[in-house]
């Protein structure tokens, strides 16, 4: 058994004359450790009883150099000592960083963040996934009966009638919103049958994380290529027609002739504060056809907050040159340059919606994709089909881009965002097979489908309506339980 040297054995070994020629004080650190090896090869010390033995050291272990003072469980091995700790840490985060770009294979959060990226691009803007989901399932478990050709537009329709007619739209939009989540995440409903009431709370809430974020991406994206759009298009006659700044006199300092120039609304920046009603070309955009924007007295009033934007949704932004007749609102409605720019930035790829400056024109038949060699909407198997939807997705995000709200927000200027989204899912979806009303709506995609995906096979056909494909669609879709 070797002798551990103590700090009571050290002070001994050092302060004796004979190994030390009499001197007293504490030698060096590198002497003193060369004193303690011969110490302990010294037969004349093993077996010393002035310090407990060290159990599991060894003459080797000394020879190696270890401090004879460390802890033998402590004590690192060689291939310990050799391990690069930093560098496996490196790798290791890299590799995760790497997953995480692939879509977020082996995380589960990111992965179901994924998922969920879609969800407000196709399937609902507002409301929480979850209780989409549970209104969605008791509407088909108790439907509400038929409204039996109740006229939403007639003078004569009583406000009880408008009340359960708003109500049973409601449950509609969630019923088609549910098959749309469905139909974008296939095996959700098995994986979340097999979850707790607590990892299915979990689960949703990632899923809705991703579709919130995905929405905000969607907003900056639109709100910075209006930006563009406008200052490019400003001196156009559809825009210069709103632009109703004074005329002032300016002398020329080198001259001194004084002519008169007219002032010019802003140009419209990142920082978003010269958007808005107070700027000529954005206010003119916000309001609807109905509010006549060349009336000082109406611009006065809509800056003054004393006069309702919101009180019709049919504003100039969504129709083909900014001007909508009020007396046919139908006419070029929805058919607007920025709303065909602004899908084509989110839904296809950003460069395709600089390929042409009239919405007429159909974009060139191949347009950049994203890492992965797909759009957005081939990703979300939109199948070269333009969606009331989809359409309705971009038009609250337009809308909102003009104002200078910097954050996503559900109402604005008194204008009621999840109204609005309703409204276009409404217009598109709402009418019956057989009217004339449905006729119109689907030529007006067949119009979007030429714009968007001029290619593809299904721009030739018609849409059909969310009745049609929820009278038509399986049974297993429908099998979702979560009580």
């Amino acid at each position: 058994m070797t002798r551990s040297a103590s700090p009571s054995s050290s002070t001994r070994s050092s302060s004796s004359p004979h190994r030390h020629g009499g001197r007293c004080s504490s030698p060096p650190r590198r002497r003193q450790s060369r004193s303690r090896r011969h110490d302990s090869r010294s037969p004349g010390r093993r077996g010393s009883h002035d310090s407990p033995p060290r159990h599991g050291r060894s003459r080797d272990s000394l020879r190696r150099g270890h401090s004879p003072t460390r802890s033998p469980d402590r004590r690192p091995s060689r291939s310990e000592d050799d391990f690069d700790y930093e560098a496996a840490y490196k790798i290791l985060h890299a590799e995760n960083e790497r997953k995480k770009r692939k879509g977020g294979r082996g995380s589960v959060s990111t992965s179901a963040q994924a998922q969920g990226r879609g969800i407000r691009k196709t399937c609902a803007l507002f409301g929480e996934i979850y209780h989409i989901i549970l209104d969605a399932q008791a509407y088909e478990r108790a439907p509400m009966p038929d409204d039996h050709g109740i006229d939403e537009f007639s003078s004569e329709t009583t406000d009880e009638q408008h009340a359960w007619l708003a109500k049973k739209r409601g449950h509609e939009r969630n019923y088609q919103a549910y098959i749309e989540i469905d139909r974008l995440i296939p095996g959700l409903a098995g994986k979340i049958a097999k979850m707790t009431l607590d990892e299915r709370a979990d689960h949703f809430t990632l899923i809705q994380k991703g579709a919130n974020d995905a929405r905000s991406d969607d907003f900056r994206r639109v709100s910075a290529g209006l930006a563009t759009m406008i200052n490019h298009d400003r001196d156009k006659p559809e825009l210069l027609v709103f632009d109703h700044g004074p005329i002032i006199a300016v002398t020329d300092e080198k001259t001194g002739e004084t002519r008169s120039v007219k002032q010019r609304a802003p140009l419209l920046s990142r920082n978003r504060n010269t958007r808005g009603v107070g700027n000529d070309v954005t206010g003119a955009l916000l309001t609807p056809t109905a509010m006549d924007w060349n009336n000082a007295e109406t611009r006065a009033k809509v800056r003054g907050a004393k006069a309702d934007i919101g009180a019709s949704f049919f504003m100039r932004v969504f129709y083909r040159g900014f001007h909508g007749d009020p007396k046919n609102v139908q006419e070029g409605f929805t058919q607007s340059a920025y709303m065909v720019k602004s899908y084509k930035s989110v839904f296809t790829a950003p460069s395709s919606a600089e390929q042409d400056d009239d919405e007429n024109t159909p974009p060139m038949k191949k347009a950049k994709t994203g890492p992965n060699g797909k759009c957005v909407a081939v990703r979300l198997g939109m199948n070269g089909k333009v969606t009331g939807r989809s359409i309705a997705y971009i038009a609250v995000l337009l809308w909102l881009s003009l104002t200078t709200a910097t954050i996503w927000i559900d109402e604005y200027y008194n204008v009621s965002l999840p109204q609005m989204y309703d409204f276009f899912v409404d217009y598109f979806e709402g009418p019956a097979e057989g009217t004339q009303a449905r006729e119109r709506i689907d030529e007006l995609l067949a119009w979007w489908n030429m714009q968007i995906f001029p290619a593809h096979a299904s721009s030739a056909a018609t849409n059909k309506t969310a009745a049609a494909s929820v009278q038509h669609c399986g049974s297993s879709v429908l099998q979702w339980s979560f009580d």
